[in-house]
């Protein structure tokens, strides 16, 4: 099997696994779905893993296959084909769902990553590429403001909101508010981890990010919201602008701290943060979240518009606890970024950096 059908065949399962934990009550299967899981059994088939053939359907597949890593779908496959697919990214792909039950589940974070990196239309659908692509038509100043404003308020105030467009009088930030927010459902409760909605099916608890549930809170260890009172980022552009967003804002704040002149997305987003050191020096800050190092390391390998950057140095920065999982997150994406005048790091290692620098002038 060659890279391109390997990846044709993850994505398509991606797909429809978001599909169907999106719009279960609408629809009963996915074309998606169905399509990567037919393409997985051709693969048996051709490999002549029979057994697994007879027993491979959607269910099977949902509470077999997708709960593991994908390098565990082939365990015990021939050792040649094992071997080749081993180097493709993909392969490195973590378990692409949570089962709560035979009926239930949620995708990882990773799932919902593969979802928006896709190499095709997918992603142009989610609610955050849409109001980019709005924000992107604003003036710097108006472009840095709104997305600040965002990440900061996972939830608001209809007041909040209601003076912050007032405070511009510009249809095209209210037209991006109005895109950017909803109305918060009955019964949601603030998440301790990321600020957003934390919502109830039974004990089991639901967030934007796997990881704010991982600690299981109940309800009376939570602050209920009055939805009459708040709004909150629609689940898009709070995965993928106000998660990220917030590791963007801890460097700004540190590199500031330290005395240091910033600057949050220059030239609208050519890059995250910008740092002018007291000896003029400038540094260029890549924040990224992805939990999978070798995903990244294929996102990264062609960052033309990064590479470019014109800056003294230049990092990407990712949240130490992802090499609790991935020891060796660094060096996989440092080896793709070999002569390229680029480093990826951690942020505790960019905060020391920044500090050292700071202290010898």
């Amino acid at each position: 099997m060659e890279e391109l059908e390997f990846n044709r065949m993850i994505y398509a399962i991606v797909s429809g696994l978001y599909e169907k934990e999106q719009n279960n009550d609408k629809y009963p299967y996915s074309e998606n779905l169905l399509y990567g899981i037919n393409l997985f059994s051709a693969l048996a088939f051709q490999q002549k893993q029979f057994d697994l053939l007879a027993k491979l359907n959607e269910a099977s597949f949902i509470t077999e296959f997708a709960v593991k890593p994908v390098k565990e779908w082939f365990f015990g496959w021939d050792n040649t084909f094992v071997s080749k697919i081993s180097q493709y990214p993909l392969y490195e792909t973590n378990a692409l769902i949570k089962l709560y039950d035979k009926c239930n589940y949620s995708i990882t974070e990773e799932c919902e990553n593969l979802y928006c990196n896709a190499e095709n239309d997918m992603f142009n659908a989610l609610e955050q590429n849409h109001i980019y692509q709005m924000m992107k038509e604003l003036s710097p100043q108006k472009y840095t403001s709104v997305r600040k404003f965002i990440v900061q308020h996972p939830i608001c105030t209809y007041a909040e909101l209601r003076k912050y467009k007032i405070k511009y009088n510009d249809p095209d930030i209210t037209e991006i508010m109005a895109a950017a927010y909803e109305e918060i459902p009955e019964n949601s409760y603030r998440c301790p981890v990321c600020g957003w909605t934390m919502t109830f099916h039974g004990i089991q608890t639901f967030c934007c990010n796997q990881s704010c549930t991982e600690s299981n809170p109940s309800p009376e260890q939570l602050d209920k919201i009055d939805a009459a009172k708040y709004m909150r980022l629609k689940h898009g552009v709070m995965r993928y602008m106000c998660l990220p967003g917030k590791l963007e804002l801890e460097i700004q704040a540190e590199a500031e701290q330290c005395g240091n002149k910033t600057e949050l997305w220059p030239e609208k987003d050519r890059y995250d943060i910008k740092i002018v050191f007291g000896d003029d020096e400038v540094w260029a800050v890549d924040a990224k979240t992805h939990r999978n190092p070798y995903t990244l390391a294929a996102s990264i390998r062609h960052d033309n518009k990064f590479f470019s950057a014109d800056a003294d140095k230049r990092f990407y920065v990712v949240p130490k606890k992802h090499l609790e999982t991935h020891a060796d997150y660094c060096d996989i994406c440092n080896a793709v970024l070999e002569g390229k005048n680029t480093k990826l790091i951690t942020d505790t290692e960019l905060y020391r950096m920044i500090r050292r620098k700071a202290k010898n002038g």
